[in-house]
């Protein structure tokens, strides 16, 4: 009934779909580094000990609820301008309250600062709820910003003046869960929403994200607050750099090693780095902090 020619035809197309593709040797090289990054992200996200990016529980007291601010003050907070507080929240009892909050958060935004190096206090805009699946047969619970926006604090006498930065962005952390469901998100054009002739303006942008949203996960709900809070997490700083960087480490020779590539820690084992035993002068010196001769070299090499 059928040919010889059929028959091997069908048999090599058998072949093919029950034998996985050969990969060459860099193909393998480049799996096994996205694998150890994959695993590296997934060990600090566990290590970590509270993201308020993921739930905004952690931040504690550490928190300012402006969701009831008066329109003109959250007009002149949106147009960039320094804003104090008795500007946005008007009745005086409410105010008494907030300002507690706010020197709380100016304390430890100052503390994070100083630690980290890095801009802490944004502007939330906008809750979101959502169930995500973190492990086989578990399901966490999401309750996290969704827009975010720098917030300078500063004192003036007993008020804290607000002022915004011109930098927006979407919680890293929904990014990631829409990634990993497939769904790769457009920050930039979904960021431009914001924007408009007129100023500050985030409601598209925030309805652009609950209609993504609704559509991704099984549960998902948007709360219309505004939270000024210090959500920076040091640990989700070097899960960005490792994402930003994924592509590029692929090629490094270190991260190659530190994956477990036996070739590229033999070449660096091999490599003959030129030193200088001698404490550089500190006009000379690269580097953060006063760096003895052998952390001198490593970074001229």
């Amino acid at each position: 009934l059928f040919s010889k020619g059929y028959l091997r035809r069908r048999e090599q197309a058998t072949k093919e779909q029950t034998n996985p593709p050969v990969l060459s040797k860099e193909q393998l090289r480049v799996q096994k580094i996205e694998q150890a990054l994959d695993l590296w992200i997934s060990k600090i996200e566990k290590s970590s000990s509270g993201n308020a990016l993921s739930n905004i529980s952690f931040l504690g007291e550490n928190v300012i609820d402006i969701t009831m601010a008066h329109p003109s003050g959250i007009a002149q907070l949106y147009s960039g301008r320094p804003t104090p507080l008795s500007n946005i929240i008007r009745e005086q009892e409410l105010l008494n309250r907030v300002r507690q909050k706010a020197r709380c958060v100016f304390n430890e935004a100052d503390n994070i600062s100083q630690k980290y190096g890095v801009c802490s206090t944004y502007l939330s805009v906008g809750l979101a709820r959502w169930t995500e699946n973190v492990e086989e047969n578990k399901i966490k619970n999401r309750y996290a910003p969704i827009l975010l926006r720098q917030l300078r604090l500063s004192r003036s006498g007993d008020d804290i003046v607000f002022c915004l930065e011109d930098c927006l962005e979407i919680n890293p952390v929904l990014l990631m869960a829409f990634k990993k469901l497939g769904v790769v998100v457009d920050s930039g054009e979904i960021i431009r929403l914001a924007f408009s002739a007129g100023g500050f303006s985030p409601r598209h942008c925030l309805d652009r994200i609950a209609e993504i949203g609704h559509d991704t996960f099984d549960y998902f709900v948007l709360e219309d607050k505004l939270l000024v809070a210090p959500f920076t997490s040091p640990s989700q700083i070097i899960i960005d750099d490792l994402l930003t960087l994924k592509k590029k480490a692929t090629s490094s020779t270190i991260i190659g090693a530190l994956a477990g590539i036996d070739e590229d820690a033999e070449s660096l084992s091999n490599v003959n780095l030129s030193t200088n035993p001698v404490d550089r002068k500190p006009s000379q010196e690269r580097g953060v902090g006063d760096l003895d001769p052998v952390q001198q070299d490593i970074l001229d090499n």
